[in-house]
């Protein structure tokens, strides 16, 4: 199988999320809808807990603390565009998150 049945694969899945997600935030407020989204994802990453490196400094950690800051605006910011505009002027803006 060539890697453009993957690609196709993957484009018309995120294509179908991206849609079920707006018809989501019709009912949803973004910022509930983020949290759930966001507790199971962390949920899942608590599976790769034995994997952390423990020399890890409080420098990175800050680091790593502001960027999640960031990033959660972000993520926040993006959710009510998807709700609030057409589908069509936000898919290219959900690449940058």
């Amino acid at each position: 199988m060539t890697w453009y049945f993957y690609a196709l694969g993957a484009a018309a899945l995120g294509s179908v999320f991206l849609i079920l997600r707006k018809k989501v935030l019709y009912k949803e407020h973004a910022m509930e809808m983020e949290t759930t989204r966001t507790f199971f994802s962390a949920l899942i990453c608590l599976l790769l807990l034995p994997f952390i490196d423990p020399s890890i400094t409080i420098k990175t950690i800050g680091f790593v603390y502001l960027i999640s800051l960031i990033v959660t605006v972000a993520i926040l910011y993006a959710s009510k565009s998807l709700r609030h505009l057409e589908i069509s002027s936000v898919a290219p803006l959900m690449n940058l998150d």
